[in-house]
């Protein structure tokens, strides 16, 4: 092989190296996560994001690691970079529904033309879902654009025109376009009640000028749980899994100790000592004392929080609940009076008070409770018959 030769292959070989070594520098650059302020994040969020942000640098070319990073960033509202690493794993797996439809619920405040495009084409693509058309038509219509949302909701484009959720969008949709007789067609087609479709109703009495049908619906509504709840959107559920904030992980460890989870219980003790001024976990743990009949370590636990946070409303309701329950009535009185003494539109407490009252024979001070407590939950149903209980038992009437 000649001189010339050699020197040729040599310059070649320190081509494609000088190329390769600048793709590798080009991809490290690229692959190199965002990592958000985390100096004032809890310890457990800190180090959790960080070990995700970890995943993605160990594997720079799986959607999957930068997913599910961006999914930990979206939990703890670490909105801009969660966005910026959707957006990355939907570049690398763009059949994906997941990335596309999670990118889109992101950016829809921000954006909400770039959304609609998401979800367009989710839907378009045979991601039928309801939670996504759901979306999508919260956002034609907060747009302004009817003719889109009207075509989106035609129920022989829609597969689940039969669900809830849809019945009730497409209600809303014919009664703004002035069709009440189709509205109340479509509510009519709905095996339960929700608050929307009670909401509905109510616009329809009204506008036949049955003003009092319209109110007891309106009354009825906020007693109805929403319609949403009956989506079952599994992607924006499952960013829940990736929340460690110590509010939330005590709020867990709470359900799951109310179910008999002992393991959860020391969970949710060891959130405390660890966390002593999150009053809602504090709070959490001493109901659960009090729930398995150990209150004296409830209220031992609700005094230690005052102790830290003078005065706390919060801490003080609660001491003035564990009383109750233990029937201890003065006690009871006299932590609900300091926060009603902090707060006089409690109407938690004043209820609480009314019934302390009551069990104490004052009934003059019960009712007078009880009427300040209606008058600031005026649809509470139970308040009312007991008040009207009392007043039947003798009580009176109050000024």
């Amino acid at each position: 092989m000649s001189m010339s030769t050699w020197i040729k292959l040599a310059c070649i070989a320190i081509v494609a190296w000088f190329l390769a070594d600048l793709g590798r520098n080009g991809s490290d650059q690229s692959a190199e996560p965002p990592v958000p302020n985390l100096s004032e994040a809890y310890a457990e969020v800190a180090v959790f994001i960080r070990s995700k942000a970890a995943a993605v640098r160990l594997a720079p070319s799986s959607a999957t690691a930068w997913g599910e990073y961006a999914m930990a960033l979206d939990a703890h509202e670490y909105r801009s970079d969660a966005i910026r690493c959707y957006e990355t794993a939907n570049e690398l797996e763009p059949t994906n529904a997941r990335w596309k439809y999670l990118l889109a619920l992101c950016i829809k405040e921000s954006d909400a033309r770039r959304a609609t495009s998401l979800l367009d084409e989710l839907v378009s693509d045979g991601h039928n879902n309801v939670a996504a058309v759901i979306q999508l038509a919260d956002i034609l219509g907060q747009s302004g654009k009817p003719e889109e949302l009207t075509e989106l909701l035609d129920p022989q484009k829609t597969d689940s025109s039969s669900h809830p959720a849809i019945i009730v969008k497409i209600a809303e949709n014919v009664f703004a376009d002035g069709d009440m007789a189709k509205a109340e067609q479509l509510l009519n087609l709905l095996n339960d009640d929700f608050m929307e479709s009670a909401k509905l109703k109510a616009r329809l009495f009204a506008q036949r000028g049955d003003m009092t049908a319209a109110n007891d619906e309106l009354a009825r509504a906020t007693q109805l749980p929403s319609v949403m709840t009956t989506i079952h959107d599994a992607y924006s559920e499952a960013i829940a899994n990736y929340r460690r904030d110590p509010l939330w992980l005590g709020k867990q460890a709470a359900e799951r100790a109310n179910r008999g989870d002992r393991i959860a219980l020391m969970t949710l003790q060891a959130l405390v000592r660890k966390h002593p001024r999150l009053i809602e976990n504090r709070i959490q743990l001493s109901l659960l004392y009090q729930t398995v009949g150990d209150t004296d370590r409830g209220v031992r636990s609700i005094e230690e929080g005052l102790t830290l946070t003078p005065n706390d409303r919060r801490l003080l309701a609660a001491r003035g609940t564990l009383a109750l329950l233990d029937s201890e009535w003065a006690i009871a009185e006299d932590f609900l009076r300091q926060v009603i003494e902090q707060d006089a539109y409690q109407k938690s407490a004043w209820a609480d008070l009314a019934y302390v009252l009551e069990q104490q024979q004052r009934e003059a001070e019960s009712i007078a409770a009880y009427q300040k407590a209606i008058k600031l939950n005026p649809q509470d149903a139970d308040l009312k018959t007991r008040l009207l209980n009392l007043q039947r038992n003798g009580g009176g009437q109050s000024e």
